[in-house]
């Protein structure tokens, strides 16, 4: 009775021990858990990219101005929608020369608080849509792209794939994104 008794203790104490054993290999993990922690204060603003800003006035003609309003000298150009019932014609300042893409091209890069000279876009209505009497939106959008500048300190002309390489571009398909 004895001997069954001391093996029952043993096998008892051998559990207990067990137990221990893994509540002491699990409970430094989740202490490490509970004490590693890292405050941090304050805060540094992060400027990503050139900021600018269209300036359109209309009074039969669209007077399109782009401002760069960052803190760094950019390349700016400008494209307008309007639907196949409406021809546009471009004029005003010649720094403005038409791409292969549709859009109109600022040849002098603006610098951080300057603005480009007008492009002056004429608007006119077919008669086809001046007979169904309807209203029609123009749209301008405006692309920015920081200057780029080659190995030897000069930079790269607006016209330049690379300048605008990563310029935002929509996707008819699936949506807008990088491209």
């Amino acid at each position: 009775m004895k001997m069954k008794r001391s093996r029952n203790r043993i096998g008892a104490l051998l559990a207990v021990l067990a137990f221990v054993a893994v509540l002491g290999i699990s409970v430094k993990d989740s202490l490490a858990y509970f004490t590693t922690y890292a405050r941090a204060q304050g805060g540094k603003v992060l400027t990503l990219g050139n900021t600018t800003e269209i300036d359109e006035e209309y009074d039969g003609q669209k007077h399109i101005r782009v401002a760069n309003q960052g803190n760094a000298d950019c390349y700016v150009r400008v494209r307008v929608f309007a639907g196949s019932l409406v021809e546009l014609t471009y004029g005003g300042s010649s720094q403005w020369a038409p791409g292969a893409d549709g859009y109109y091209y600022y040849s002098d890069m603006v610098p951080a608080g300057g603005m480009t000279e007008e492009l002056l876009v004429s608007i006119h209505a077919t008669e086809e849509i001046k007979e169904l009497g309807t209203d029609f939106d123009v749209i301008v959008i405006q692309e920015c792209a920081p200057v780029m500048y080659d190995e030897s300190g000069n930079p790269y002309p607006v016209s330049d794939e690379a300048v605008w390489a990563q310029a935002f571009e929509v996707d008819t398909e699936g949506g807008a994104g990088n491209e």
